[in-house]
């Protein structure tokens, strides 16, 4: 049998002796004598640099102050009030499917991106008001009425894939945007986009497009996908002749 080793002896000696010792040191003479790991665990002070958000559904999450960035996922369904804690916030998803207050956002006015996806948000009335907003993400929302997104006109990039989507013609003021995605969605011309020159990609695929003759002015256009559609080979040949740099994307082909 292996002999106890002397230090472990000295401990339960100590213990075992009628000296009174600090409760601080007798805690670690437990943790070095206790199989189980006595590793503290270190939790963020809400009341310091950290704040505890509570959903709807009664989930918590806990983020920085300081934090410029704030997500969260399908089950979780914030209280908008508890994000007035972060003063630097500028950019902010929400997914759940429980949110539809569009316009309880606009009080974050220094927002410069908003994901949207997957929400219940029907309008988006007031969409302008976001002076700093760049880019917006809309996919598989229910929004029947997409004219107010004509005022956002510092928008560079747009995710309108997966809606009821149809009128390009709403895009046309846009003339900052660089990403577009229209995949899955109502269009059936793309005449509204050929004032956006600065496009640099473009998504429709899977739409009732039957024509690309509008997009041979996107003089910056580099990658088009076009995965479903059935356009002509003389009309992409063409296409390729006057946009020499694109870059065409039809997979399943």
């Amino acid at each position: 049998m292996r002999a106890p080793s002397p230090y472990l002896s000295d401990i339960i000696n100590i213990i075992g002796s009628k000296i009174k010792i600090p409760f601080l040191a007798a805690s670690l003479l437990i943790c070095i004598l206790s199989p189980i790991s006595c590793v503290p665990q270190v939790y963020p002070d809400p009341d310091s640099s950290h704040a505890i958000l509570k959903s709807l559904e009664g989930k918590t999450k806990v983020f920085p102050l300081k934090t410029r960035w704030l997500g969260f996922e399908e089950d979780f369904t914030p209280d908008l009030n508890d994000l007035n804690q972060f003063p630097n916030l500028e950019s902010l998803e929400i997914h759940s499917a429980r949110f539809s207050n569009f316009r309880s956002l606009l009080k974050f006015d220094g927002l410069k991106s908003l994901s949207l996806s997957g929400t219940g948000v029907k309008s988006l009335v007031g969409i302008e008001e976001f002076k700093n907003l760049h880019t917006v993400s809309l996919s598989g929302t229910s929004i029947r009425d997409f004219s107010p997104l004509s005022g956002a006109r510092r928008l560079t990039s747009l995710r309108l894939d997966k809606t009821e989507f149809s009128d390009t013609e709403i895009l046309s003021p846009l003339g900052e945007l660089r990403h577009l995605d229209l995949r899955s969605t109502k269009v059936t011309s793309l005449k509204g986009l050929k004032k956006l020159t600065k496009l640099i990609d473009l998504y429709i695929g899977n739409t009732e497009l039957e024509s690309l003759k509008d997009l041979d002015s996107l003089e910056n256009l580099i990658g088009l996908e076009i995965d479903g559609l059935s356009i002509p080979e003389e009309e992409i040949r063409y296409l390729l002749s006057k946009l020499p740099y694109l870059k065409i994307i039809r997979r399943g082909q």
